[in-house]
């Protein structure tokens, strides 16, 4: 089971390797660099599932949850 840190640090690490600015990942989510920057590094932002699930669309990612008993 991964942790929400690891999950971001693994969008990062793609929006990284895709050399995708943070200024574009704003863009696309349509909100400002630093609240993206925010999000990657755990700065005064409110890091919800459906901004994640946002930030992981913009950086082209792919999320899958699974919910099990």
């Amino acid at each position: 089971m991964f942790e929400l840190d690891e999950i971001i640090k693994t969008i990062r690490h793609h929006r990284q390797v895709q050399k995708i600015s943070l200024r574009e990942v704003a863009e696309r989510m349509g909100v400002s660099r630093t609240f993206v920057q925010a999000i990657e590094y755990r700065t005064g932002v409110d890091r919800r599932w459906g901004t994640i699930l946002a930030y992981a669309e913009a950086v082209g990612c792919k999320l899958d949850v699974e919910v099990s008993r």
